[in-house]
């Protein structure tokens, strides 16, 4: 067998290895005792505390999002006139 053969299959041992050590057993964001957490938002719009933390997150930032620009758009003064 050639050294290059060797070192590839030592490689992709090591490699296995260390995925089966990285892979999570469950979606992170959830808690260890609780049920699972819903894979997107929309499965259950109005079980919130079945979301995934970054889903709640991701919410509540565009929401603020969408406040500033409305509060821009109303408070922002709009266009001024030009004088001529």
């Amino acid at each position: 067998m050639s050294f290059a053969a060797s070192a590839l299959r030592t490689t992709q041992q090591r490699a296995q290895a260390v995925c089966a050590r990285v892979v999570p057993k469950r979606a992170y964001g959830a808690p260890a005792d609780g049920p699972p957490p819903v894979d997107y938002p929309w499965m259950a719009p109005s079980e919130p505390s079945r979301w995934k933390s970054e889903h709640v997150v991701f919410t509540v930032l565009a929401g603020w999002a969408v406040g500033l620009s409305v509060a821009k758009a109303a408070f922002g003064g709009g266009k001024k006139e030009e004088k001529k």
